[in-house]
């Protein structure tokens, strides 16, 4: 039916995997709760890096 490029499947794990490491580390770094935002990496993606790249630090 529809054959996607095996290098578009790639580049959606790479970009995938690269939020799921990179919005935890960011979030523990502004006092926000690093294993929410690991899955926020996971299901929001390149979004969900932007989002908590953009959030002020929690007051603690």
């Amino acid at each position: 039916m529809f054959d996607m490029p095996t290098w578009v499947t790639v580049l959606g794990i790479i970009n995938t995997v690269i939020s799921m490491v990179a919005c935890p580390i960011i979030a523990s770094y502004k006092g926000r709760s690093a294993v929410g935002w690991f899955f926020g990496g996971l299901f929001l993606g390149l979004l969900g890096l932007i989002i908590v790249a953009c959030l002020k630090p929690a007051d603690r």
